[in-house]
């Protein structure tokens, strides 16, 4: 409440305008990396993927997790300077 007190709220709102696109995108590549991390090696068809991802998974679902992580801190980036 003290937050939408202050009047940042068109900061926000301008901030939010300028760094959508690129959160729905980070967003989106982060979850499909995480999905596809979670996904068992049974159900992936063999190829160059299963044998890429199979040993990898850990390392896939953690870079799915930092692109997320920041992307919200370059977005508190750029609202802390508007």
């Amino acid at each position: 409440m003290l937050f939408l007190a202050s009047g940042r709220d068109a900061e926000l709102r301008e901030a939010l305008g300028a760094a959508l696109p690129l959160l729905y995108g980070a967003i989106g590549v982060s979850l499909l990396l995480v999905i596809l991390a979670a996904i068992p090696p049974s159900s992936l068809p063999g190829g160059m993927l299963a044998e890429f991802l199979a040993p990898r998974r850990r390392e896939v679902a953690l870079v799915g997790v930092s692109i997320c992580l920041s992307a919200m801190i370059s977005f508190a980036i750029v609202f802390w300077v508007l």
